[in-house]
């Protein structure tokens, strides 16, 4: 939210009520100090998906916190607000692949699955890569050199082991002059011998 992503007005939770109890008792104190950002946080429209709706008694999770209440239908009707369990469901078929994956295997693969998923769900190209960094605030597109998450990565653990690799090594010196000296019979003995072969 400080690098300027955009905060959704509503939650979909499936322990909204939890959470909503637990901010009504942190909200400005010391473990959640009073600021712009928080208060978004705390103003969000929390509801329980419709999964676990049903196991909830409290009189607030009944009503407000309730997707099918009449405050909340209009914006909740056509939301699937158990894509996430279904979603999970899906991913433990892949359960015994991805406990053996570490960083950043796990997270590539991870992308790679959700995005086959929601190509499939959804019917769009498997090949259009990218389509979330539209909804990226300008300020949050300066923390990824492209659209690819795979590229990203890639220069983040690049730059880390470059760091650790100066910090390991004595700085050595190299002068252009003594590896030419030192290599230069190696270009004519090639030629010598590739002239050979061919005879």
């Amino acid at each position: 939210m400080k690098s300027g992503a955009v905060m959704p007005e509503f939650l979909v939770y499936d322990t909204a009520c939890a959470l909503r109890l637990h901010w009504n008792n942190v909200f400005n104190t010391n473990y959640m100090k009073r600021t712009e950002l928080t208060e978004k946080l705390y103003n969000l429209r929390l509801v329980i998906d419709r999964f676990h709706q049903k196991g909830h008694k409290r009189q607030m999770c009944k009503q407000f916190m309730n997707p099918n209440y009449e405050q909340n239908r209009d914006i909740f009707k056509h939301i699937n607000t158990s894509v996430c369990e279904q979603f999970f469901s899906f991913l433990t078929k892949f359960r015994t692949s991805l406990r053996v994956f570490n960083y950043p295997t796990s997270s590539l693969f991870n992308m790679l699955l959700f995005h086959l998923k929601n190509a499939d769900t959804t019917g769009i190209n498997i090949n259009n890569f990218g389509l979330g960094q539209s909804y990226f605030g300008n300020d949050i597109k300066l923390h990824f050199i492209s659209s690819c998450i795979s590229e990203s990565i890639d220069y983040e653990l690049a730059n880390e082991n470059s760091i650790e690799a100066e910090e390991e090594e004595e700085p050595q010196e190299t002068y252009q002059e003594d590896y030419q000296q030192d290599h230069e019979g190696d270009h004519e003995e090639d030629q010598e011998e590739d002239h050979e072969e061919a005879h």
